[in-house]
């Protein structure tokens, strides 16, 4: 077990939380820690979520702390329809949140909703967000760190409402695409007929210009095909396949639409609402009540003692 304990920050992702433990507890990163727990046997670490459980069986015991546990494993799982690969191949932060994160951890702290494929701002800030270089996301000195801003006149407010009104998987295809278009078009004065030789094609996806024309002037448009989705979003993102991966995911049959919850650092955390949300949600309320029942309980009990 680890000395030193703590449960993770609202919205905090998982490599996040398992750094500041093994900070916390002596280690130089979360690398160490599991070297000296003999978790990764010194092989490279390719994906730190894999060792998540494992961290989770470091910790006490008790059950308030299990109960949280549960809680943030379920939400992590639920993430992760939403974030593809957030913790391992694409690291975004907000330097505001950083400052006021040091502030009150000591230690800086990833968030959910800066990793969302999409998302290019703060919606707590309002500011342009910024890459984290690959080899130096467990440095907790902002000094020494080298951060890479977003380029491109994104908006939080267009962005917070386009997340916000995404009811199907069409529907937040649509919008992200448009979000980006509207953008480049902005940031780099394109034309229409330069929009046209930008996404000309050839074969099957020939129609895929005037489509994209006619999405940006009469916010509609007609079915893009499989193929047209993907070379749109592969001329549209550098990070293509984690956009690919989002939109394969999400399966439109369960998804009702998002959620907007304030969360205790004062930002508004937009999820996936389907069913299986509100079962958790519902299993969450009811584990609190279990746990404030038996607190209440003892309490009782040792009054009486």
């Amino acid at each position: 077990m680890l000395p030193v304990e703590f449960l993770p920050d609202v919205d905090e992702l998982p490599v996040s939380w398992m750094n500041r433990l093994a900070l916390a507890n002596g280690f130089i990163d979360v690398n160490d820690m599991l070297r000296s727990y003999r978790i990764i046997d010194g092989k490279k670490v390719i994906r730190h979520l894999d060792y998540f459980p494992k961290v989770l069986g470091l910790i006490s015991d008790n059950a308030w702390s299990k109960s949280i546990l549960s809680i943030y494993k379920q939400d992590v799982k639920d993430q992760y329809d939403i974030i593809p690969y957030h913790n391992d191949e694409h690291l975004c932060v907000c330097p505001e949140c950083m400052k006021e994160d040091m502030t009150r951890f000591g230690h800086i702290v990833y968030h959910f909703q800066h990793q969302y494929p999409g998302s290019f701002t703060c919606w707590k800030h309002k500011c342009i967000l910024e890459y984290v270089q690959p080899d130096q996301r467990f440095i907790q000195d902002m000094n020494r760190m080298e951060f890479i801003p977003i380029k491109g006149s994104y908006d939080r407010d267009t962005e917070f409402k386009m997340f916000s009104t995404c009811y199907s998987k069409g529907s937040i295809f649509y919008k992200i695409v448009r979000y980006q278009l509207e953008v480049l078009m902005r940031d780099k004065h394109l034309t229409d007929n330069e929009v046209v030789e930008a996404f000309r094609c050839k074969g099957d996806e020939e129609e895929l210009p005037m489509k994209v024309v006619q999405m940006i002037h009469t916010k509609s448009v007609d079915y893009f095909t499989f193929r047209e989705q993907r070379v749109l979003l592969q001329l549209l993102f550098d990070d293509y396949p984690r956009y690919v991966s989002f939109f394969s995911k999400i399966d439109p049959v369960h998804m009702i639409g998002y959620r907007r919850r304030k969360v205790s650092n004062g930002m508004f955390l937009m999820t996936v609402r389907n069913e299986q949300r509100r079962r958790a949600r519902r299993y969450r309320k009811n584990t609190r009540k279990r746990i404030r029942r038996a607190v209440n309980k003892k309490r009782h009990k040792n009054k009486r003692g």
